[in-house]
Formats: C-alpha cells, structure tokens, sequence
C-alpha cells in the first residue's frame, strides 16, 4: 500500500544532517528568534541591512527579509515541535509537504549580497535597479517611475520618471524616461503581487 492510502496521513520525512532552514516569524520577531534559537547552541543567520538617514528613534538596521531568518539544523535529530515552539516564531517554512532547505551557496550569495551598498526607501523598503516605485512628492507623485541608483551615501537617489511621448500623424505614443534625483525617503517601493503558485508555503 503507497504511503497515506486507507486514509492515514502520509509522514514528513526529514533528511539526517544539517541544513539551512527557513523559518516565519511574527512581525519585528526576527531578533528575539534568533536570540532564542541561540540559547539552544542553534546556529541562526538573521541577515540585516543600513539604513543610510533613520529616522529619530527607529533602528541604524533593518531586516533584509522581514520575518525571515534561517537556521542550520538537523530536523530529523531535533524535532519539528521543538524547533516550533519558539516565542516568537509563527512556523518552519515549508515547500509541498517538506521543510524548505537552502544550499550554503545560497546563504553565501545572501551574506555577500548584504554587503554591498543598499537604498532604502521612505516605508523601509529595500530599493534595487529596476524597481516600480512610487514618488511622494508634487508634481512627481502622478507619474509611473522605477529606481535606477544611490548616488550619494547620504541618501540620494535618481529614478526614471515614465510618460508617453505623442507623435503626429496618428503614430503610435512612444514610451519615454526621464531622470529626476531626489532623497530616497521621498520614494516608496510599489508592491507588484505574485501569482498565487509562486508563493510558498509558510
């Protein structure tokens, strides 16, 4: 009989070593998981981020991943529950019916990653080439933009505003971008949802 026939559950396997795991916390949690599953001698990577100019009384750092951290465990030695019953901690990231595991090439390529120079916008969003944004500033605030670079440490940034160029003789309107350089708490990250089958599960 295959495994879950006769209406029994069929049970999670886990593989017998370390790995990276990927773990969903509730809201500015991520601190107080990673200090709990480091009391326990669980090594945990909670990647952070500069903000260049924080505003008064929030933190120099910001979570790279909001609600994300990873932890290098053997599941199948510690426990599912135990790993779960962290305050703090919602669930263990899964993907179908197994804990999503990353390889060490992927947490290295994210530890280099946040080494690099990083722009932050005004909701605390992390801004990369290429990004829709919205700008909160008149008159730009009406037009589509995205994010082309830093330009200054101290928190200068230009994006590309989009407007239609309209040609003569019934042609059809070009698309056109143009420059504008502003601060980067003047611009905000436009959220663009993923369809439902990209999402894991968390």
């Amino acid at each position: 009989m295959p495994p879950g026939a006769g209406g029994r559950a069929s049970p999670i396997l886990f593989v017998r070593m370390l790995n990276w795991h990927l773990l969903y916390t509730k809201p500015n949690a991520e601190a107080q998981v990673t200090a709990a599953l480091q009391a326990r001698q669980i090594e945990v990577f909670y990647p952070t981020v500069r903000v260049d100019k924080p505003r008064p009384g929030r933190r120099a750092t910001r979570p790279y991943f909001p609600c994300y951290v990873f932890a290098y465990v053997n599941l199948a030695e510690l426990g599912l529950s135990r790993l779960q019953y962290v305050r703090g901690l919602r669930r263990v990231v899964f993907f179908g019916d197994k804990p999503a595991i990353l390889y060490a090439d992927e947490i290295e390529k994210i530890r280099r990653d946040i080494q690099k120079p990083m722009v932050v916008d005004g909701s605390g969003g992390i801004l990369q080439h290429g990004d829709p944004v919205e700008l909160l500033e008149e008159p730009f605030s009406e037009f589509d933009a995205i994010f082309d670079e830093r330009l200054s440490p101290e928190g200068r940034v230009r994006v590309l505003l989009r407007y239609l160029e309209r040609r003569a003789n019934g042609q059809r309107a070009k698309v056109r971008y143009t420059p504008v350089v502003l601060e980067a708490d003047l611009v905000r990250k436009k959220i663009v949802p993923r369809p439902a089958a990209e999402q894991p599960k968390a």
